[in-house]
């Protein structure tokens, strides 16, 4: 992938130009600084530079900002070989950090206004809409394979007939187990708690009040063009709990007009890499078209009804609570905000059974437009030849069920935590105060700190792992 080193620079210009405006007396640096990042870029590859390995700085940087001191031990090498002297914006950096006597770097009265340039430098192309290169791609799609297998087998029937998903054994789906540590039980033991006082709130799921509607993306079972309304298959799992002559039509004449019927073979989901940062795309699954229906209509019911302690804690629709509580915690101290890796890849049925087998009866219709099978296309795959994948993963990214899930998932975990580490029971009362302690938004949690090692502990038992 080729690119024009001094175009791609010129923001890189802009900024520096803005720090010499508000740090004149920082002037005649600010030219090495550039010169030193251009001879980078010509020297290891533009786009590796800005997009990867400046980004790793703003990290490195964040990690520094948040511990109060220079990691020297951890000193990027792209920022020059003596370490905690940096050949990239120094004036910045001893705006923000100054040696102390014994020689560790620490952070004494930072400038806000340094700090702001530094993680605008250094952040500027992490997230620039530019393909990976195929190696990338590849690693990517081995990893999500390799994490799939990984993931422990359901207890429900999900990879089997309609009439064999028996969501009623109750007594088995629990997430403590008595051959478990005392700790771990009890975590464990409280996530069950959390999960049962919260769906005994949530009203029965009426399959027959269902409103689906097309979502805006792609499908698998289309891709040439045409109508999505034509349904070119509709499968006998998901016939079985939504009927095709009753959702497919919105008046019983049309479902006869033409005399068609859709295949009933389960189309796989399609995965697909879009750019996210370089060296790591952002892989979904296109779901087909029947599948994306329905998924929009329990999306729709599932924000609806959720139980009032979660509204406490989550917004679907708004991620501003969630940056204002991340701007408060970063002020305080006292919160802690946790993101996780490959969440939804790792968010598995074993969890979602036992997560949603009591709430509303729901969890049979999760199961129906539930895709349990991928195809990779040859192009994402280093063997160079397409092949189809039965999925452990309750769903990708892409299932309009995957964001209003995992929330509700990753809240009860959090609300479980605070409640263990409080030393309380799940009573709904504690449910509802500690639900307005905590703030999720898909795979973005933030919870009171004291909490952050319980949290890690429920977190690891489900195999999800915090980035």
């Amino acid at each position: 992938m080729e690119v024009n080193t001094d175009k791609a620079l010129d923001p890189l210009r802009q900024i520096l130009m803005e720090v010499g405006v508000c740090f004149p007396e920082l002037a005649p640096q600010l030219d090495n600084s550039f010169n030193y990042v251009l001879s980078l870029c010509r020297t290891r590859g533009t786009l590796d530079v800005l997009m990867i390995q400046l980004p790793k700085v703003g990290k490195y940087l964040d990690k520094c900002l948040s511990s109060g001191c220079l990691d020297i031990a951890s000193w990027p090498a792209i920022l020059g070989r003596r370490r905690g002297e940096s050949r990239i914006l120094p004036g910045l950096f001893a705006k923000v950090f100054e040696y102390a006597t014994a020689g560790e770097p620490v952070r004494v009265n930072p400038n806000a206004d340094a700090i702001f340039f530094l993680r605008t430098f250094f952040y500027l192309y992490k997230k620039v809409e530019y393909d990976c290169p195929p190696a990338a791609v590849h690693t990517a799609v081995s990893e999500y394979v390799q994490i799939d297998e990984g993931l422990r087998p359901p207890t429900l029937k999900w990879n089997e007939d309609p009439t064999r998903f028996d969501a009623s054994i109750e007594g088995k789906l629990s997430f403590a187990s008595p051959d478990m540590h005392h700790a771990l039980r009890r975590a464990m033991g409280t996530l069950d708690d959390v999960v049962r006082l919260l769906s005994s709130q949530v009203e029965a799921f009426d399959s027959s009040a269902l409103v689906p509607r097309h979502g805006p993306g792609a499908v698998a079972d289309m891709r040439t063009g045409g109508d999505k309304y034509s349904f070119p298959s509709w499968s006998r799992r998901l016939d079985h709990y939504f009927s095709y002559e009753y959702f497919a039509y919105s008046t019983e004449e049309w479902a006869y007009e033409d005399g068609k019927t859709p295949s009933n073979e389960e189309v796989p989901a399609r995965l697909s890499a879009v750019p996210k940062t370089l060296d790591k795309p952002r892989l979904i699954t296109i779901e087909p078209t029947a599948h994306q229906f329905i998924q929009q209509g329990l999306m729709k019911w599932i924000r609806r009804t959720l139980p009032n302690p979660l509204r406490l804690s989550i917004d679907f629709l708004d991620q501003e609570p969630s940056r204002a509580l991340a701007r408060e915690a970063s002020i305080s101290g006292d919160l802690v905000t946790v993101d996780l890796s490959s969440a939804s890849d790792r968010l598995s049925c074993w969890t979602i059974e036992r997560a949603f087998h009591n709430y509303g009866g729901i969890l049979p219709y999760l199961y129906a437009t539930r895709s349990r099978d991928v195809c990779i296309p040859a192009d994402l795959n280093d063997a160079g030849a397409e092949k189809t994948v039965n999925l452990k993963k309750f769903a990708g990214m892409g299932s309009a069920v995957t964001f209003p899930v995992q929330s509700i998932v990753y809240a009860c975990c959090a609300i479980a935590a605070c409640i263990v580490e409080s030393g309380f029971q799940a009573t709904p009362r504690n449910i509802e105060y500690w639900a307005g302690q905590i703030r999720v938004f898909g795979d973005d949690i933030i919870l009171p700190k004291p909490a952050l090692a319980q949290l890690g502990l429920i977190l690891g038992e489900l195999q999800l792992k915090i980035n």
